[in-house]
């Protein structure tokens, strides 16, 4: 009986573990992304600084989409927070609305601070790789194009999402250390 506590022990460990250094990667590709666009938004350099600097943003985000998905599911997992919770956060604001203690007020709050970066992040992630599409596709040999404006409205949707990702998120770190 021991050896399986122990076992699942090494398990949550593991998974927790697992997580933390996708957290750091996904962290690191972002800001990468975040500094390489921003240079880009500044229109800094000149033609050849821009495309190594478009390119630079493109692996960065690429980088991330790649990595989004098994640090969410490693993350919910770790967490053990209920599917519903996902695509309905609702049962969460009842949680902060009815705790009673700070700390599981506190608690709750982060857990929809997550849900919300998760979100955000993924629209700020498919608005960049649809922008990239048609430049991409064309480099493959597909042309693409998007109707009249939509690459403009993608762009905005961009640019608009990612302070506010930024900001999510720096709410949402645990910035004290764990005991």
């Amino acid at each position: 009986m021991n050896t399986l506590r122990s076992e699942s022990a090494g398990l949550v460990w593991r998974t927790r573990d697992t997580t933390r250094q996708f957290a750091i990667a996904l962290l690191v590709s972002s800001a990468i992304a975040l500094v390489s666009g921003l240079l880009l938004w500044l229109r800094l350099g000149h033609d050849n600084l821009a495309q190594v600097l478009l390119l630079t943003h493109l692996c960065a985000g690429l980088l991330a989409a790649m990595l989004f998905v098994p640090f969410v599911v490693l993350h919910w997992t770790d967490g053990r927070e209920p599917r519903r919770h996902l695509f309905w956060p609702i049962g969460i604001v009842r949680q902060i609305r009815r705790s009673a203690s700070p700390a599981a007020g506190r608690i709750a709050r982060q857990r929809l601070l997550g849900l919300s970066v998760l979100w955000v992040l993924l629209l700020v992630l498919l608005s960049g790789l649809l922008v990239a599409a048609p430049a991409l596709a064309y480099l493959a040999g597909y042309p693409l194009t998007w109707p009249y404006g939509g690459q403009v409205l993608l762009v905005v949707v961009h640019r608009l999402l990612t302070p506010l990702l930024i900001l999510i998120l720096v709410l949402h770190l645990p910035w004290r250390k764990r005991p």
